[in-house]
């Protein structure tokens, strides 16, 4: 069992904090100044594509509310689960059907290589220390409420809609990590009683719990965890151009960590990964989209000019609305 010290802790949060933090400095000061929205750019929030605020822009602070978030997860599932089998998605759901088929059938083979490599040297195992840790969920919502507190007394709304919306995103992948894990039942490489491990579909609540390393194994819930998480960011943060390629090489240390320490097989991995990104565009694309709606219903002007008739006379009447 992985055990964490108080260094390990440390190290963690940092470079979880890292990709938000740096960057935020310079967006403290929010611009609250009014702007005109003309009605012909107003974005279509039925496209898959939503219209981005400028960073900075996030001006609702009333509108920020965890609870609005946590609220939300249900919905959050039910979206996703459409968006994930629409015919959009039919590539992509191909794509990672295929890899996950093509990486089983190479398992135990792939497992005995990382396994070398964990064995023959030392700084690869050092590093599964930490690439483990990345993707444990509790260790990314400390840092999820870091950044927000840290966002709070910055006054920097962005910071702390990032952190509500990593919170969400997690529990969210989380319910529907562990509904499939207790579905699929497929035996961790640490507990398996045969190349790639053998599927015991729906077992129950106490064999389950009794004997985790039995089931717990598809799909790999700390690599989706992970991608939810640093889907958030880099959609909250576009500008930053490092943190997505950064991303890949984090989730791709925590595959080969979670192979190591034989916690997963590595077709566990590229449906999870599929989740994780789901949640993450699904929640951020429609917090966003509600943030472009609030704004046109607050700061947009509307003018009217309407026939007026009076006493023994007519005119025409301006009525302007802000």
């Amino acid at each position: 069992m992985l055990r964490y010290n108080s260094y390990t802790s440390g190290i963690l949060l940092a470079s979880l904090l890292l990709a938000v933090v740096s960057c935020a400095q310079e967006h403290i000061q929010i611009d609250t100044s009014r702007h005109v929205i003309i009605s012909e750019n107003i974005t279509d929030f039925s496209s898959p594509e939503t219209k981005r605020q400028p960073y900075g822009a996030y001006e609702n602070a009333e509108r920020l509310n965890l609870m609005n978030n946590i609220s939300s997860i249900p919905e959050d599932i039910i979206t996703t689960g459409k968006n994930f089998f629409s015919v959009q998605n039919a590539a992509l759901i191909g794509i990672v059907a295929g890899t996950t088929s093509t990486l089983y059938t190479q398992d135990q083979k792939l497992y005995r290589v990382t396994q070398n490599i964990y064995t023959r040297f030392e700084k690869f195992r050092r590093c599964t220390e930490y690439g483990v840790a990345f993707g444990d969920g509790k260790w990314q919502l400390a840092g999820a409420a870091v950044m927000g507190f840290y966002g709070y007394v910055s006054n920097n709304n962005r910071l702390v809609k990032t952190s509500f919306e990593i919170t969400e995103a997690i529990v969210s992948t989380g319910i529907t990590i562990q509904l499939l894990k207790h579905s699929i039942g497929r035996e961790s490489p640490g507990s398996y009683s045969r190349a790639g491990g053998k599927f015991h579909p729906f077992p129950s609540i106490h064999e389950y719990s009794k004997n985790q390393a039995h089931y717990y194994s598809f799909p790999s819930g700390h690599t989706a965890t992970a991608v939810t998480a640093l889907t958030v960011i880099s959609e909250n943060y576009p500008e930053v151009q490092w943190i997505k390629p950064a991303s890949y090489c984090a989730v791709a240390c925590l595959g080969a960590s979670l192979v190591s320490k034989n916690m997963h097989w590595y077709s566990d991995l590229p449906l999870a990964a599929m989740i994780g990104y789901s949640f993450g565009r699904t929640i951020t694309n429609r917090t966003i989209a509600e943030e472009n709606e609030s704004g046109l219903k607050e700061n947009s002007v509307e003018i009217s000019l309407l026939p007026a008739l009076y006493h023994r006379s007519a005119g025409m009447s301006l009525i302007m609305s802000f």
